[in-house]
């Protein structure tokens, strides 16, 4: 009996432990319109999936700056969303076509 206590409050210590439920910070649900700014889409989608090709006004548009992508919304998104053949090396995670969807859905908000 001495031993029997110890070992279930060790057990309930250690399956508490166990449970963790946060949600993957990459879930497509995570984004909803209205939350996405323009620092969110540049930092997790133009700087890593675009601006190798495109930084600095290379390849005709500058990812890098928000006005000069703004001004080119209309091929982003023809290229982007509706051709999806950008980036060229590999298809857009679930993610990344959320956010950026949105980001143009609401306006290309700052």
């Amino acid at each position: 009996m001495k031993l029997t206590i110890p070992i279930i409050l060790c057990g309930l210590i250690l399956s508490s432990c166990a449970y963790y439920d946060e949600k993957n910070p990459l879930d497509p649900s995570l984004i909803t319109s209205g939350n996405v700014s323009w620092q969110k889409v540049s930092s997790e989608f133009f700087e890593p999936r675009c601006a190798i090709c495109h930084a600095n006004g290379e390849d005709g548009i500058n990812v890098s700056d928000y006005n000069q992508v703004v001004l080119s919304i209309g091929q982003i998104k023809r290229n982007v969303i509706t051709r999806k053949n950008m980036p060229p090396d590999s298809a857009l995670t679930a993610y990344e076509d959320k956010l950026i969807t949105t980001w143009i859905n609401d306006g290309t908000p700052l």
